[in-house]
């Protein structure tokens, strides 16, 4: 613009220079002729006819000359009018493609700040896998304890079932031994059957007891067997069940509760997402309402900005505003004020819990476009 402005004068100037030169000559060219005229003879009519017309048609040169002159101001001036109306265009599109940038600028760090929060929650994720790979581990040993503890219990019920077995091989021992008895008190009785009558019946009246005392001891060992043999089982039934149950439990307990940890951080990060566009929004959405009411004063310069202090109510009715950045210019910042209580109630957000945090009292940079 400065280039083309300087060059717009200096087209004037020679022009200005060349119709000075030109009225120079003439007036020396005139003053040639009046000279001449004078030692002449005064009634040369040809010559003073020629003289008239010799200035008329000087007269004629200046004019177009002179018009020419204007046409090249005109000229001049209407690529100055462009030039600055250019000038003007250029420096609105910058402008336009600083807001672009600082819109870009926020958009790249709302991304970032997104990616990190997707990235935080995926290594919570994995850390949570592998604490869950880690209780699988710890169960899976714990189950190994338990088989080991049912292979332990039923050992111990082999032995008492060999226990038992050897008991039984000895009842029967011991009824062989009765019947040898039995033989032995029979050939006796059969040798001493004459001795005496009480003396049998004494005999008799012993052996039925010593059977039935040794029917007895055999039905109580068995008893006491079977007894030792259902406690065990049962015992170490209910206590590996007792145990698996118990880490099933603590198993489905960490996987839901991993579960629910990683739900509520996707959903964390999905809120903390929406709540930037909303915020984005309502933003963008309170400038557009404010250049809107937005009377410009004239004379005011270009790329002018202040920051307000601003605050509402839920309903975005404008309660107060003042500058706490100027501008530099009074008027622009009076205008930025009024604009605000124009625009009053500004579209807040309708979420409370983001209204609360970011627009109940808030700052606000306002940069008519």
């Amino acid at each position: 613009m400065t280039s083309s402005f300087k060059s717009a004068k200096s087209i004037d100037l020679f022009y200005a220079l060349l119709l000075h030169l030109l009225i120079v000559v003439l007036f020396f060219f005139g003053a040639g002729l009046h000279f001449s005229s004078s030692t002449q003879d005064c009634t040369n009519s040809g010559s003073l006819y020629a003289e008239t017309i010799s200035a008329e048609a000087v007269d004629t040169a200046l004019q177009q000359m002179q018009q020419q002159a204007e046409q090249k101001q005109a000229q001049t001036q209407e690529i100055q009018q462009q030039t600055q109306d250019l000038a003007a265009q250029r420096e609105a599109l910058e402008s336009q493609q600083q807001q672009q940038q600082q819109q870009a600028e926020t958009l790249a760090q709302q991304q970032a700040h997104i990616q990190q929060t997707q990235t935080q929650a995926e290594q919570r994720i994995e850390q949570l896998e592998q604490q869950l790979n880690q209780k699988q581990a710890e169960l899976e040993q714990q189950l190994a304890k338990a088989q080991a503890q049912t292979q332990a219990a039923e050992q111990r019920q082999a032995e008492l079932t060999l226990r038992e077995a050897e008991l039984q091989a000895a009842a029967q021992q011991q009824k062989a031994e009765e019947a040898r008895l039995q033989a032995k008190a029979e050939q006796q009785r059969q040798a001493a059957e004459a001795k005496a009558a009480a003396q049998k019946q004494a005999q008799a009246t012993e052996q039925r007891r010593l059977e039935q005392e040794t029917e007895k001891q055999r039905r109580q060992q068995a008893a006491a067997i079977a007894k030792i043999k259902a406690e065990a089982k049962t015992k170490a039934e209910a206590q590996a069940k007792a145990e698996l149950k118990a880490k099933a439990d603590a198993l489905a307990k960490a996987e839901a509760k991993a579960a629910a940890q990683a739900q509520a951080q996707a959903n964390s990060a999905a809120q903390a997402g929406q709540d930037q566009r909303q915020l984005a929004s309502a933003t963008q959405a309170i400038k557009n309402k404010t250049q809107r009411h937005w009377l410009r004063p004239s004379g005011l310069p270009s790329n002018l900005s202040c920051i307000l202090e601003i605050r509402t109510i839920p309903s975005g009715e404008v309660l107060s505003v003042r500058v706490i950045q100027s501008s530099g210019d009074t008027l622009f910042d009076s205008s930025a004020e009024n604009a605000v209580r124009s625009a009053s109630p500004l579209p807040v957000p309708t979420d409370s819990r983001l209204y609360e945090q970011h627009f109940r009292f808030f700052q606000f940079r306002f940069r008519p476009r």
